[in-house]
């Protein structure tokens, strides 16, 4: 039974119980992959599920360590197979297990916050950056931030620590640094900023596909741009009983009031790019609106097809036009045509 909970191993020449540093930084890698990837997917697009996954490995994975056994955490025995050929680095077992039980720790409060209470704030978010900061200090410097913590509270030097800096007095020279190198780096950072102030506008241009290969979101924006074109601004107009409590409810979808007068019973609302109209004792019907001319944002396009030129396209293909108006300096106009159910579509060019 002692072989198998125990925690560390007695390796021939050190006084105390090791762990294989080179290991435990393979592990520390594939977790950091892990939780970043899910506390990217859990930023960007809101969805915590595999979040929550990562949570339940990482949890379950640290208890292995510190309660049973490290020669049984699976993610040091894939750490162990990926570093099989590297010559061994030994470190204190002791210092290691302290800042697992901090790992511990920080991952029963993410699954109470997270998983049991499913609830996410400000914790979530600190939390999940500290493990990251703690993952990635181990697996890229071999820098154990739990361990100095150990040595701060217990007051007492740890012993085999990874690069043998619990060891050190005096720094070999391959390991200072000069002036000139200082200067380097702060160059560089210089350099960084240059770049972002000289280039950002041009780094912000989508890359053309370089073999004409479209996306999804390439065919689905000529797509828009083309209806934009054609027809213009798309909008409905509402037949409302009360346009205050009509206003209350389409607010609490997310809309906002971007033209009209409520005194006068007509709003038109807005969320994005999703227009809305609601008339209250102005209309017979919901009406379907196409303004040409304009896109989304009420902008007017370079280039579009006028509504003259909309009403004959569509008379010329056998559409009854009714109720249009007469033809301004400007080219504007309006008319409606009622589609097989009944509905009725305006085409109203205001440019």
């Amino acid at each position: 039974m002692s072989k198998i909970v125990k925690f560390g191993e007695d390796v021939k020449g050190y006084e105390i119980p090791v762990l294989n540093e080179r290991e435990i930084r393979a592990g520390a890698g594939i977790l950091f992959v892990l939780m970043f990837v899910a506390i990217n997917q859990a930023a960007s697009k809101g969805d915590f599920t595999l979040l929550k996954y990562a949570i339940l490995i990482f949890l379950f994975d640290m208890l292995i360590r510190v309660i049973i056994n490290p020669r049984f955490s699976p993610v040091l025995i894939i750490g162990r197979l990926i570093v099989r050929k590297q010559t061994p680095e030994y470190v204190g077992a002791k210092q290691k297990k302290f800042a697992w039980i901090i790992g511990v720790a920080l991952g029963v409060i993410m699954l109470v916050h997270l998983i049991i209470f499913n609830a996410q704030g400000p914790v979530t978010g600190l939390i999940c950056m500290v493990c990251l900061i703690f993952l990635f200090f181990e697996s890229a410097f071999g820098i154990c931030i739990g361990c100095k913590f150990y040595q701060w509270i217990y007051r007492e030097k740890a012993q085999y620590c990874p690069g043998e800096v619990c060891d050190i007095k005096s720094r070999h020279d391959i390991q200072k640094t000069s002036l000139p190198q200082l200067l380097i780096v702060a160059g560089f950072i210089v350099y960084i900023v240059l770049s972002v102030l000289l280039l950002n506008e041009s780094f912000k241009k989508q890359p053309y596909n370089l073999f004409g290969i479209e996306h999804g979101k390439e065919v689905s924006d000529k797509i828009n741009s083309s209806i934009n074109t054609e027809l213009g601004a798309l909008s409905v107009s509402l037949r409302v009983k009360d346009i205050a409590v009509s206003k209350e409810f389409y607010e609490k979808l997310g809309f906002e009031v971007s033209g009209g007068e409520e005194k006068q019973n007509w709003l038109i609302m807005r969320s994005g790019d999703h227009v809305i109209g609601l008339f209250e004792g102005m209309l017979e019907s919901n009406l379907i609106t196409f303004n040409p001319g304009w896109d989304q944002q009420c902008n007017t396009l370079e280039s579009f097809k006028g509504v003259k030129d909309i009403k004959e396209e569509l008379r010329g293909k056998g559409i009854r036009i009714e109720m249009e108006s007469e033809e301004t300096k400007t080219g504007g106009g309006s008319f409606f045509v009622t589609d097989p159910d009944g509905n009725r579509i305006l085409f109203d060019q205001h440019v």
